[in-house]
C-alpha cells in the first residue's frame, strides 16, 4: 500500500502513523476505484497499432510478377490500357488488338497526309548497319560483306537446305522406284531396295541434323531451324501418293 501511495505521491504519506491509521480505509477504497486498464483506450491503441502496422513483404515471385504486369502495360498501347492493366491477358489476344492499333494508326497517318512528305521518299533505302545487334558484331558482318564474305551461321544455312533438297530428291526418287517395283512385280537388286536404302536415307539424315544443331548454336535468336526425322519425311511421301492416287481420273 505504502508503495502504491508513493506512486501517486499522496500528501498523507508525510503524516505521522497515528493520523494515518484512521483515514486507511478510504485510502484504500479511492486507490481500488482506479481501474487496471481502460478496454475503450486499449480497443483504440490497438486499431492504432493495426493502422501504423508495416505491410508484409512480397515475395521475389510476386515482386517479379508485379514489375513483369506494369512493363507490359508500360508497352502496351493506350487505347488497350485500362485502370489495373491490360483489357486482356490472353497473349494471343493482346497481340492481335496491338496489330489492329498499329494498322488503325497507320491509316490515320496516311489519311492525315503524315507519309507524303518524308525524306527520301521513292529513293532506295542506305541500310549501313544493323541497330539492333551488337556494335561490333555489327562492324564483323559489314567487313565480310564488303569482302564477299557472309556469316557462319548464313553459309551453314545454304548448306543445309542444299542437302535437304538433294535428299528429299533421292528420297523420293527411290519411294517412285519402290512403287513401280510393287506394282509391275519386277524384282530390284538387292542393293537398290527400298529396304536396304532405308539405313543410308537415316545415316545422311543425322549428319544434317547435326549441322542444324550447330546452326541453332550460332543463329541469332529466333532463326533456329527444325530437325528432320525419316518417319516423318516417309509419312509426306505416302500421304502425297494417296493424294496422288484419289485426284487420279
Amino acid at each position: 500500500m505504502t508503495k502504491s501511495l508513493s506512486r501517486l505521491q499522496f500528501p498523507l504519506l508525510r503524516a505521522s502513523r497515528s493520523t494515518f491509521e484512521p483515514i486507511r480505509p478510504r485510502c484504500v477504497q479511492y486507490l481500488s476505484s482506479f481501474p487496471e486498464g481502460d478496454a475503450s483506450v486499449n480497443s483504440v491503441d490497438a486499431e492504432k497499432s493495426k493502422k501504423c502496422s508495416v505491410p508484409a513483404k512480397k515475395t521475389l515471385a510476386e515482386r517479379i510478377l508485379t514489375v513483369y504486369e506494369k512493363i507490359a502495360q508500360r508497352k502496351t498501347p493506350p487505347e488497350l490500357r485500362r485502370g489495373d492493366g491490360l483489357r486482356s491477358t490472353d497473349p494471343t489476344r493482346v497481340e492481335i488488338e496491338i496489330i489492329n492499333v498499329a494498322e488503325q494508326r497507320i491509316s490515320q497517318s496516311i489519311l492525315r497526309g503524315e507519309f507524303e512528305k518524308l525524306p527520301g521518299k521513292g529513293k532506295p533505302i542506305k541500310i549501313e548497319g544493323n541497330p539492333h545487334a551488337d556494335p561490333v558484331e555489327d562492324l564483323a558482318y559489314r567487313i565480310l560483306a564488303k569482302n564477299g564474305f557472309a556469316p557462319e551461321w548464313v553459309e551453314l544455312n545454304k548448306e543445309i537446305r542444299l542437302k535437304i533438297r538433294r535428299w528429299r530428291k533421292a528420297l523420293e526418287l527411290a519411294w517412285q522406284k519402290k512403287l513401280e517395283s510393287d506394282s509391275c512385280g519386277v524384282a530390284q537388286p538387292e542393293d537398290l531396295k527400298w529396304e536396304s536404302l532405308l539405313p543410308k536415307f537415316d545415316s545422311e539424315l543425322r549428319e544434317i541434323n547435326q549441322k542444324i544443331f550447330r546452326y541453332n548454336l550460332l543463329v541469332p535468336f529466333g532463326r533456329q531451324l527444325m530437325c528432320y526425322k525419316l518417319e516423318r519425311e516417309i509419312k509426306i511421301l505416302q500421304t502425297s501418293e494417296k493424294q496422288n492416287e484419289m485426284s487420279a481420273p
